[in-house]
């Protein structure tokens, strides 16, 4: 059996190597240890930040929606994730590194659609087959749980219900 597909390839002529050749340790298609730690470290860091700052301009503009532990909290988790976005694209040195470094592919909005609609699908047979076994009070209790996240949530504002879809 060939294996000659597992092999590299051999520098050219000019001394460039080919892409095929293994990984190094100075590669820009891999993922050091270093950029990794300052992306989390730049991430730790925005994120106490704008969380303080979103945390202190509200309170000052608007203190009662501010009060709703719900409401303030669910603003600065959406932050926290934009966050790691940014400091995972500044450390690699913008948008196009960071998407092959991290191997990030758009996915086509037909495979989407397609996903989205089979997973719909696969919850509504569920979600019959309980209604259908005589488990439906069983169901819309475990949904209204789910919903309020564990009971936590006595009540779900506009901005938590927004920044949830």
């Amino acid at each position: 059996m060939a294996v000659s597909h597992l092999r590299h390839a051999p520098a050219s002529d000019a001394g460039q190597i080919s892409e095929e050749r293994s990984v190094g340790p100075h590669d820009l298609n891999r993922v050091a240890g270093a950029r990794l730690g300052a992306a989390i470290v730049a991430w730790i860091l925005g994120s106490a930040a704008i969380g303080g700052l979103t945390l202190l301009v509200a309170r000052a503009t608007a203190p009662a929606w501010a009060s709703s532990t719900n409401e303030i909290a669910t603003v600065i988790v959406a932050e926290v994730y934009a966050i790691l976005i940014i400091a995972l694209v500044a450390v690699w040195g913008g948008a196009t590194n960071a998407s092959r470094v991290l191997r990030a592919r758009l996915v086509r909005a037909r495979a989407f659609a397609l996903a989205f609609g089979l997973f719909a699908v696969a919850i509504i047979v569920g979600n019959l087959a309980y209604a259908l076994a005589g488990a439906g009070d069983a169901l819309v209790k475990t949904y209204l749980l789910i919903g309020t996240d564990g009971g936590r949530l006595g009540v779900i504002g506009p901005v938590t219900t927004v920044l949830s879809l």
